[in-house]
């Protein structure tokens, strides 16, 4: 479910992204469409980093096993 949520988003977000048209140029580097997408992918990857660290820190990985 996670997944499929995941791929609706995305689909919403890459039509935005495209839809903008920006055309920034930081240092002369001026990405192209599906650069942008990448780096918009790595700012919510660099976001949930810390919550996902943050939610597995108290997790116990003993397993009660038989």
């Amino acid at each position: 479910m996670i997944m499929n949520i995941g791929y609706i988003a995305a689909g919403w977000i890459f039509d935005y992204v495209r839809e903008l048209n920006l055309h920034v140029s930081v240092f002369g580097f001026a990405p192209t469409t599906h650069q942008q997408l990448f780096i918009v992918s790595l700012a919510f990857e660099i976001v949930l980093f810390p919550v996902i660290y943050f939610i597995r820190r108290g997790a116990d990985a003993a397993n009660g096993g038989r």
